[in-house]
């Protein structure tokens, strides 16, 4: 048996928990994937912007909220749904949705 001196277990351990946070992550993104209603294409609001998703990425929850989406996009005018001529960004985050506003076929 080989001898492991402090330097090896702290090695070891870092190991541990750097494969421990890789399957907390694959963990919550498939819980996420799971509860997702909404695709790339779907136009959505929340209290303050409305976007046409574009990319989703996903946080792993804070103080007593769940694992979720977060969805980014080009920020859409409300009156018609063109995009800002600035090109203005936003995202927007999945607990704080009040209104899809076209939803494309699953």
């Amino acid at each position: 048996m080989n001898k492991m001196n402090l330097k090896d277990l702290e090695i070891e351990l870092k190991k541990i928990e750097a494969e421990c946070e890789e399957k907390k992550k694959s963990s919550i993104i498939a819980y996420c994937d799971a509860n997702n209603p909404y695709d790339i294409g779907d136009i959505i609001s929340d209290h303050l912007s409305t976007i046409k998703i574009d990319k989703i990425k996903y946080t792993r929850g804070m103080l007593r909220l769940d694992p979720a989406c977060i969805y980014y996009g080009e920020k859409l005018r409300k009156s018609d749904m063109k995009p800002f001529k600035n090109g203005d960004r936003e995202c927007i985050y999945q607990s704080n949705i009040n209104e899809v506003i076209n939803e494309t076929a699953r």
